[in-house]
C-alpha cells in the first residue's frame, strides 16, 4: 500500500476506551494512513499485543535526551509520552491526550500543523472497550477518574466532534473529515 501525504497531521483527541488505536489501526490498514508509535516512559501491557504497535518504550534518560525534539509532551499517569518534529512529518495521525494538544499549543513553535479530532464515547461502552482489552476493574476505575479530571473541556481543543458509538460510521465519518480538509473527494 502507497503512504499518503497529508497536509495536517491529524491528532486524536479521547479519553481511555474511546477507540482511538482502533480507528486510526483501521484507517491506516484501510486508506494506507501511518499512525506515529509514541514515545513513552510506561511499560508495555502485557494483556494488549497491539500496544507494541502504538509505542515505543523507553526508559527516563532516553526520554529526556528526545525532549528538545518534541512536537507533542505530556506525562499522564507519572508516565511520559512524546513524539518529534521529525515523526510529525513523517505520518499522518497522532494518538493523544489533552494535556498534550495544550503542550502543542503552548511550547511548540516549529511548522507542523495539526487538526484535533475529538471521538466521543460514553463511559459504559469505555469501560467495556478497557475490559475487551485486558484491563481489570481497579484499573479500569483509576482510568476513569484519572480521564474526568485530564479531559475536562477537552472537546473544547477539538476541531471536530466525532460519535464513536457505532465503529464503522464513526471510521467513515473521521475518513470524510480527513478528505475535506485535505481537499480530497472522498467517493
Amino acid at each position: 500500500m502507497i503512504k499518503i501525504k497529508t497536509r495536517f497531521l491529524y491528532c486524536f483527541l479521547a479519553p481511555s476506551g474511546a477507540g482511538k488505536d482502533k480507528v486510526t489501526n483501521t484507517l491506516c490498514r484501510t486508506y494506507g494512513f501511518t499512525k506515529i508509535p509514541s514515545y513513552t516512559t510506561r511499560l508495555q501491557r502485557k494483556n494488549d499485543p497491539a500496544d507494541i504497535n502504538n509505542h515505543i518504550f523507553i526508559n527516563k534518560t532516553e526520554f529526556n535526551n528526545l525532549k528538545p525534539d518534541l512536537f507533542c509532551y505530556d506525562n499522564y499517569d507519572n508516565n511520559d509520552y512524546g513524539a518529534t518534529e521529525q515523526q510529525a512529518h513523517k505520518y499522518n495521525f497522532y494518538v493523544v491526550n489533552a494535556s498534550g494538544i495544550k503542550w502543542f499549543h503552548n511550547n511548540y513553535h516549529g511548522d507542523v500543523q495539526i487538526k484535533v479530532i475529538y471521538l466521543d464515547t460514553d463511559e459504559s461502552t469505555r469501560k467495556v472497550r478497557m475490559m475487551q482489552r485486558g484491563d481489570n476493574w481497579n484499573q479500569i476505575n483509576k482510568r476513569i477518574v484519572t480521564d474526568s479530571i485530564e479531559f475536562k473541556n477537552a472537546k473544547d481543543l477539538a476541531d471536530i466532534i466525532i460519535p464513536n458509538d457505532y465503529f464503522n460510521t464513526c471510521v467513515d465519518d473521521v475518513y470524510k473529515y480527513i478528505c475535506k480538509c485535505e481537499g480530497w473527494s472522498n467517493t
